[in-house]
């Protein structure tokens, strides 16, 4: 299996992000907090632009051009608040070739460039120890918890690489 590639999306790959969510959301529904039918319900080629427009930025990877996996992070609310990574899956088939990784620093180095200086944060079910293992070996850190699921937040670089 090739390496996996990791680009920015943008709403016109809205179709893609959007087989890629759906399928997440088969596959894995105790990893997200939306369930398959409530994104079903809110379907349509508007709200799928919308999600790729919105504040932040969309990752896709793929391997030998194909879309297996996908991350999303969004600002903070505030200008002092973590950068959140949510939405993040790997087709099953396609784990273990470090797309997951890829995804992640991606998402990190957006973080770095458009919210220098501040943390960012994701949150984990507990139980998915592989989900884990990926995050803690991207630096995060376990910081909290919130219901089933552990935040994990990685800190801001040192002043003098911001």
């Amino acid at each position: 299996m090739s390496a996996a590639e990791v680009a920015p999306a943008g709403p016109e790959q809205h179709g893609t992000w959007r087989a890629l969510r759906l399928r997440a959301l088969q596959t894995d529904p105790e990893a997200f907090g939306s369930t398959y039918a409530q994104v079903l319900a809110r379907d349509g080629e508007e709200y799928w632009r919308g999600v790729l427009a919105s504040p932040g930025r969309c990752f896709l990877a793929r391997i030998d051009g194909a879309a297996i996996g996908m991350a999303r992070i969004l600002p903070g609310d505030a200008e002092d608040a973590p950068a959140e990574i949510i939405s993040v899956w790997v087709d099953p088939q396609a784990r273990g070739a470090g797309a997951g990784r890829a995804l992640i620093d991606a998402c990190i180095g957006w973080a770095r460039v458009h919210r220098a200086g501040t943390a960012v944060r994701l949150h984990v079910v507990e139980t998915n120890t592989a989900a884990r293992r990926l995050y803690e070996g991207c630096g995060f850190t376990v910081v909290g918890r919130e219901g089933h699921e552990l935040v994990l937040e990685l800190g801001p670089p040192p002043p003098s690489e911001v």
